[in-house]
């Protein structure tokens, strides 16, 4: 999976890497979504990123484009890892919807 998603977003083929812990979090979140700890730590970590690209130069939305293209890369590194099944599908709405929440 790692493969994965470096292949998807990694410096070859994304302008922006995104920070290994944002990944990381974001995928025990969508193992392991009802554990509100593990939500928590998604957040603090959506949020600390949200602001680095903030005082890199991107506007709100610049950011909420980024935040899109991360839920999608998400969506395609699951269905490629896992294949396109019901827990690849459900993972990645976990993730859309945290992704989402983030900009309200």
């Amino acid at each position: 999976m790692r493969n994965e998603w470096r292949r998807r977003l990694g410096r070859r083929a994304y302008p922006r890497e995104h920070s290994t812990q944002l990944i990381r979090a974001l995928f025990v979140l969508a193992l392991a979504p009802t554990s509100p700890i593990r939500s928590l730590v998604v957040e603090q970590l959506l949020w600390r990123e949200f602001y680095r690209w903030g005082a890199s130069g991107l506007s709100r939305p610049d950011i909420e484009t980024e935040l899109r293209a991360l839920a999608h890369a998400f969506r395609d590194v699951l269905n490629t890892t896992w294949g396109h099944t019901h827990r690849s599908q459900s993972a990645a709405d976990v993730v859309d919807q945290t992704l989402r929440e983030i900009l309200v």
